[in-house]
C-alpha cells in the first residue's frame, strides 16, 4: 500500500470502501471484492476443503462432483463477467491472496 494520510474515520472508511469497490486483481484479472462476493468465495473455499478432507477432490482437480452427481467446473467470474477456470489449489491461493489484500486495506486505513 502507498504512503497516505487519511484524516478521520469517515475518510478512512470511504477510502477503504472505494479501494475494495475498485476490485481485486489476481493473475491479471480483476474480481469483485465486496462483502457478498467475499462470502461466496469463502463459502466455496469451505466446500473445497471439505471435499479434499472427504477424498472427493485433489488440489490438482479443476472440477468436482456435487451432491446431486453433477460435474461442476471450478470457475469464478471477473468484474467483466469473463469466466476464469481454476484448479482447487489455484482457487485456494486466489482466496488467500484476496483476504490478504483486504487485510492490507484495513491495516492501511487504520494506520493513517
Amino acid at each position: 500500500m502507498s504512503n497516505l494520510i487519511i484524516s478521520n474515520n469517515n475518510n478512512r472508511k470511504a477510502w477503504r470502501d472505494n479501494k475494495i469497490a475498485s476490485g481485486f486483481t489476481w493473475n491479471g484479472n480483476t474480481f469483485q471484492a465486496d462483502k457478498d462476493s467475499r462470502g461466496l468465495i469463502n463459502g466455496r473455499v469451505t466446500k473445497l476443503n471439505t471435499l479434499i478432507i472427504n477424498g472427493r477432490i485433489t488440489p490438482e482437480d479443476d472440477e468436482y462432483i456435487d451432491n446431486n452427481g453433477n460435474t461442476r467446473p471450478l470457475v469464478w467470474w471477473t468484474t467483466t463477467n469473463v469466466v476464469i477456470s481454476f484448479t482447487v489449489q489455484e482457487y485456494l491461493n486466489f482466496s488467500i491472496a484476496l483476504e490478504e489484500w483486504i487485510e492490507d486495506i484495513y491495516t492501511t486505513a487504520k494506520a493513517n
